[in-house]
């Protein structure tokens, strides 16, 4: 007689099979009888590098500029927001960013924008750096990476990657421009900016 033990019978009975069935196939038909629960409703969570889309909802930050002042990003809402990560003060590339940007601030307040700067520089350098070029608009350091982080703006290289998001008045993201090209970036955002408070950012679109 051939004898079963006692653990290949509760198995067997668990899975509802004969005990002499295959212990293999019962496992799997015992995984397969398992309840699976309903899969939880995805949220959009940041990953390094892998920049938020146009449509998401702007991750809010607390901060402190270069001048002092506290920047929350909340507190902007119904207004559009030029954030611009770059990679390091009184760099070529950069500094012609900024002033790019400081030239076209009066275009900005007519249209309502604020601009930010954002890198992972001090609060030191960038006091400097906006005294040196006359800068009129907030530059915040994200010396961990956390602002960085929440847009998927990569730091991997200790610097974060130029990118810049327009925040419409809704608070969600209308526009995203990765691996930015100095030349007549501060005009296409400038376009980019009219088109949504054209548009009101209640559709914003791809770029």
């Amino acid at each position: 007689m051939k004898i079963i033990s006692s653990s290949r019978v509760a198995l067997a009975l668990l899975c509802g099979t004969a005990a002499t069935g295959s212990l293999a196939s019962c496992r799997e038909e015992g995984h397969a009888a398992r309840a699976t629960p309903p899969p939880a409703e995805k949220t959009q969570e940041p990953v390094e590098g892998k920049l938020l889309p146009v449509g998401a909802e702007a991750p809010d930050f607390e901060t402190v500029a270069h001048d002092g002042t506290q920047v929350r990003l909340k507190d902007l809402r119904g207004t559009a927001v030029v954030l611009y990560f770059y990679p390091k003060d009184e760099t070529p590339g950069c500094t012609a960013e900024a002033e790019a940007f400081r030239d076209e601030s009066a275009e900005m307040e007519k249209l309502g924008a604020r601009v930010i700067g954002v890198s992972v520089d001090t609060i030191e350098s960038h006091r400097d750096f906006a005294r040196n070029h006359e800068l009129a608009f907030p530059l915040v350091s994200d010396a961990g990476g956390a602002i960085a982080t929440k847009y998927g703006v990569s730091t991997r290289s200790g610097f974060a990657e130029r990118t810049t998001f327009i925040i419409g008045p809704d608070g969600k993201i209308a526009r995203v421009f990765p691996q930015v090209r100095v030349s007549g970036h501060a005009d296409e955002v400038v376009v980019a900016v009219r088109e949504v408070a054209k548009a009101g950012s209640s559709a914003p679109t791809a770029r």
